[in-house]
């Protein structure tokens, strides 16, 4: 707040808060800086067009002003380590997903996140509260300017030979999604790492005989591999004929590519 002052003194500004416990101790420590920094008292002064507000976001209805500041808090126990709780207070509740889509509207300007873990971090396997899973999207914006969604579909593997794979995959400790939608399209296996379970490194396509010999399907599917690359997902094919008659090889490749997107990612 104290940068804003300097930097953009011209603009509103509004501090909104995922407790009342983070906008108390909020509140306070602006009070303390205030003393020590001139600009950003003058900042804070009564009779400008607008005051600053530090409010949780239970209390945010129609306050509109040119910056939000939005300060999650939750967040793992330890710095750097493992979001355990997919708990973030009231946006886990009854209309906490209503609750965000009015934070997200009252910036004129400009909205900035603080908040002490990635949007991957956000298992959305392990929350069934749309709050949450709005959360994770807002983040992945945040953090990389885009809204594509990746999610489950639910849907059973299409065959058995998708279901080895699977299970290969599973068995180096990885977490393997079958039919997961991206953009409208399905991605046979979305690969996820047990330590970023809510962000997929890889999608793993497999591919029949059948479909091995159509031309046409593999122009198809390669133009909606673009697509999906485009938007993040790094592929991983394996043909059903290559899985059956040279297995150990097909497994070890597939174990190389797990443990690569692993370490970059």
């Amino acid at each position: 707040m104290a940068e804003h002052a300097r930097e953009n003194p011209t603009h509103s500004l509004g501090v909104v808060t995922f407790s009342f416990a983070q906008r108390n101790l909020i509140t306070e420590l602006l009070e303390l800086r205030r003393r020590q920094d001139t600009t950003l008292d003058q900042f804070l002064r009564e009779g400008q067009s607008e005051d600053l507000f530090v409010k949780n976001i239970e209390n945010v209805q129609g306050d509109e002003r040119d910056v939000i500041l939005v300060s999650v808090g939750y967040g793992p126990a330890i710095a750097g380590g493992r979001l355990n709780s997919m708990s973030f207070g009231p946006v886990n509740g009854e209309g906490g997903e209503r609750r965000l889509n009015v934070l997200f509207t009252r910036a004129r300007i400009r909205c900035e996140v603080f908040a002490s873990f990635d949007p991957g971090d956000i298992d959305l396997n392990r929350t069934s509260k749309e709050g949450p899973r709005i959360l994770k999207r807002f983040l992945d914006f945040a953090k990389n300017g885009r809204l594509d969604e990746d999610a489950p579909t639910g849907l059973d593997a299409d065959s058995p030979f998708e279901e080895d794979v699977a299970d290969v995959v599973r068995g180096y400790g990885f977490l393997a999604d079958a039919q997961v939608g991206s953009a409208g399209f399905r991605i046979d296996l979305g690969i996820r790492h047990p330590d970023k379970p809510g962000s997929y490194i890889l999608a793993v396509e497999c591919d029949g005989a059948t479909y091995h010999s159509a031309l046409w399907a593999r122009e198809r599917d390669r133009l909606r591999q673009d697509v999906l690359e485009h938007l993040g997902w790094r592929f991983h094919r394996i043909w059903s004929t290559d899985w059956f008659y040279n297995r150990h090889f097909e497994i070890e490749r597939l174990r190389k590519a797990l443990r690569a997107m692993a370490e970059s990612g």
